[in-house]
């Protein structure tokens, strides 16, 4: 009796290549900018580039990764987990990423865990925590991507940032 091969696995895993991953389906799209009716996904791995709406603040991190040439491993942090947060958060709001040699780290000003910890936490602890490798710390202000040299400069640029946009927010309710 011949033994059938395991069933191809279902999910990408940094192993197995550059696997094609669906990021965006027409069908689950509610932007108005969507035009593209029969288009299902795109090889993210590859740099696809088509999408229902302009994403700037995604072109700015995708270029500095690119420049940098990280992430090495975990590139799924970027390509994928990075790329969909990005995707359902507004352009206009601020926020911080966290470029390594082995992942990536975002978090916008809006976001607190559930034990109260802020963008702010995040842009000074990460880089503690991942001490062993470098980090490149950056902050996006709604138009620009800027690279800080310290965790602790960054962490300053999102709490100004925050006011900012809390500020912003207030005025348009």
């Amino acid at each position: 009796m011949k033994r059938r091969p395991p069933p191809p696995p279902t999910v990408p895993h940094a192993t197995w290549g550059a696997p094609t991953v669906v990021t965006h389906n027409v069908q689950d799209c509610t932007s108005p900018e969507c035009s593209r009716g029969e288009w299902s996904g795109e090889n993210v791995y590859s740099g696809g580039t088509a999408r229902c709406k302009a994403a700037p603040h995604w072109d700015a991190i995708l270029a500095e990764a690119e420049r940098v040439g990280w992430p090495v491993k975990y590139r799924r942090d970027l390509y994928v987990h990075d790329r969909a947060y990005l995707n359902q958060l507004d352009p206009s709001i601020p926020f911080v990423w966290i470029l390594r040699e082995h992942g990536t780290h975002l978090n916008d000003v809006t976001y607190v865990d559930g034990v109260g910890h802020d963008a702010v936490h995040f842009a000074e602890s990460v880089p503690r925590i991942f001490s062993s490798e470098r980090c490149r710390v950056y902050t996006w202000d709604g138009r620009y991507l800027r690279k800080h040299q310290t965790p602790e400069t960054a962490a300053d640029a999102i709490r100004v940032l925050k006011a900012q946009h809390e500020t912003e927010t207030k005025k348009r309710a």
